[in-house]
């Protein structure tokens, strides 16, 4: 019996040679992996391969949870199929698509000289593509990601894995039919307005900036008080590293659970965000991570949402790591320009 697996490829600046890696190669790559970094190595040989080769000297723990993440890699047989989100075979950005793969060989550790990286790989075969809304197994597949936040995921639940199978069916059956599923009057306009609209998102980023914090606040606030959301507070920290800079309920008033909320006299959740105007890659934006962990123990609710907010071109893996493992959302610097764009705030760009 098969197993499934979601695995994330890089999605920065470096998405296109790893795409490539594997849709021409068949080679699935995950990075981390300089010289002397093999998982099937052990930990120390692992770790002593990045202080020698990066000579950065991350704590162990750290370390540790990047290794035993992609020791999910050795758990890998052939015959095991292998999602990977936000891949199209047809198109080289990033798309609302997920390729689906077969493994055909365990793992191995191969360096890719050009970027001294990425040198964990499985090979993979069956490679095909769908569109996140091509039917209701794909919408299912794409709505079960959110569980699947980290470089390595295994799969356990039992309604992905028979999409999975649907989906491979399908393509098997018919694969020319499963083909002209993809060219839709919305995919065919995506995928040509794409490059005008990042540029466009861009722009905007770029102008969010370069405005103060405070200004930058008050754009978040109006996007959500624009959707009927509450602001309750601001600047809020515990005077021990934790902070946060917008609180707002957790439901608008237009809906049935504020009334609930309010009728049954009970406290409502709320959202908590953080909000950071970094550029480029943030290396430090764990800190924005850290500082609402350190605020739960202060927050009353326990079913409260926390979100950082950071203009940051992509979030480093351990800032990824950390905030799936406490229930943190994290907005990068063009989704944060996109639900501008989409609810109608304005932001100058020139």
């Amino acid at each position: 019996m098969s197993n499934y697996y979601v695995f994330r490829i890089t999605y920065d600046d470096n998405y296109k040679l790893i795409r490539d890696e594997l849709i021409k190669n068949h080679h699935l790559r995950q990075g981390w992996g300089t010289y002397d970094m093999a998982v099937d190595s052990g930990f120390d040989t692992f770790k002593a391969g990045w202080q020698k080769h990066w000579e950065k000297d991350l704590p162990d723990e750290t370390m540790l949870s990047r290794f035993n993440n992609l020791s999910i890699m050795l758990e890998i047989e052939p015959g095991d199929y292998i999602i990977v989100p936000k891949v199209s075979v047809e198109d080289d950005y990033v798309s609302r698509s997920f390729l689906i793969s077969k493994c055909r060989e365990k793992y191995r550790f191969e360096v890719l000289p050009e970027k001294k990286d990425f040198g964990h790989i499985i090979e993979v075969e069956d490679v095909f593509s769908c569109s996140y809304d091509m039917n209701l197994h794909s919408q299912n597949i794409k709505s079960k990601f959110i569980a699947y936040q980290s470089p390595l995921n295994r799969v356990r639940n039992e309604s992905f894995k028979e999409s999975v199978a649907e989906l491979v069916h399908l393509h098997t059956e018919q694969p020319n039919e499963f083909e002209k599923e993809k060219t839709d009057l919305i995919s065919m306009i995506s995928r040509a307005t794409s490059s005008p609209r990042n540029e466009y998102l861009e722009q905007i980023k770029s102008a969010l900036q370069k405005i103060d914090n405070h200004k930058f606040e008050d754009i978040i606030g109006e996007l959500f008080e624009k959707n009927g959301y509450t602001l309750t507070d601001n600047n809020w920290y515990d005077k021990e590293g934790g902070d946060v800079d917008l609180v707002f309920e957790c439901f608008n008033k237009n809906t049935l659970m504020y009334n609930i909320f309010e009728i049954c006299d009970v406290k409502m959740p709320h959202i908590y965000v953080q909000a950071k105007k970094k550029s480029g890659k943030d290396y430090g934006d764990i800190v924005g991570v850290d500082q609402l962990v350190k605020m739960e123990d202060s927050i009353p609710e326990k079913n409260a949402i926390l979100m950082v907010i950071n203009l940051t071109d992509e979030f480093s893996d351990e800032a990824k790591e950390k905030a799936d493992d406490n229930g943190i959302i994290l907005i990068n610097g063009l989704t944060f320009a996109s639900l501008l764009v989409r609810y109608g705030i304005e932001v100058d760009i020139l």
